[in-house]
């Protein structure tokens, strides 16, 4: 929301940024960073999502399961090459 209301504020389209960190501050974030991980059942529920019977299903789940098992970010798998798989 910040960076939008960043946005808007360059373009000339609000005044102020109403969501600045003065104003509203960033959630915390918690120091037990347990639980953040996907169970098993939680994975297997997204893999099963696609349906590979169509290409796009097929896109979708090699790219779930490539995020899955490296921990890479969206925009990580979207700017992949086919020169850096090995």
């Amino acid at each position: 929301m910040r960076s939008l209301f960043d946005y808007l504020q360059v373009g000339g389209y609000i005044s102020h940024n109403p969501a600045l960190s003065k104003l509203v501050p960033p959630p915390a974030i918690p120091e037990d960073l347990r639980g953040r991980a996907l169970t098993a059942k939680e994975v297997r529920y997204l893999l099963s999502g696609p349906n590979r019977e169509r290409s796009e299903g097929a896109r979708d789940y090699a790219l779930l399961l490539l995020m899955l098992r490296t921990s890479i970010r969206v925009s990580e798998a979207c700017n992949l090459r086919l020169s850096q798989v090995k």
